[in-house]
């Protein structure tokens, strides 16, 4: 599953005030993250992702990602909780003049995505409990 926005942060936007964008994510493993940055930003639209309060991309808390006509698409493994999770996202302006606009996406693979052979398994073991078949004593 995809989840994807464009995210505008209003021109003179502070870090300490920076702007939060949610991002509902089911249970999974988060595979892929993109972001980008279009033409005329030149670094002054700035963002982080985070996790429960915990700094996810970039890893530490005190870094952010900025560009100017540019993609950020890396690969990652980051296993979220069973159920609805919520992934934010800080964005800040330091351009006093303009908003600016930066699209992130992430990618989320379900559990039985990543190992279908469990997924058979154990729906075989349900319809052959269905059927009352049942395993040798």
């Amino acid at each position: 599953m995809d989840y994807g926005k464009w995210i505008t942060t209003d021109a003179g936007t502070a870090e300490a005030s920076a702007q939060v964008t949610n991002f509902p994510v089911w249970a999974g493993v988060v595979h892929r993250v993109y972001i980008y940055f279009p033409a005329g930003q030149e670094g002054t639209h700035r963002l982080r992702i985070k996790h429960e309060g915990t700094a996810l991309w970039p890893s530490y808390q005190l870094e952010h990602y900025a560009g100017d006509d540019c993609e950020i698409n890396f690969r990652e493994h980051y296993q979220l909780h069973r159920g609805l999770n919520l992934l934010q996202v800080e964005s800040w302006n330091t351009d006093d003049n303009n908003d600016h606009t930066a699209f992130v996406s992430f990618s989320v693979l379900a559990e039985h995505e990543l190992d279908p052979q469990r997924e058979f398994f154990r729906n075989f073991m349900l319809l052959m409990r269905d059927l009352g078949i049942r395993g040798r004593r």
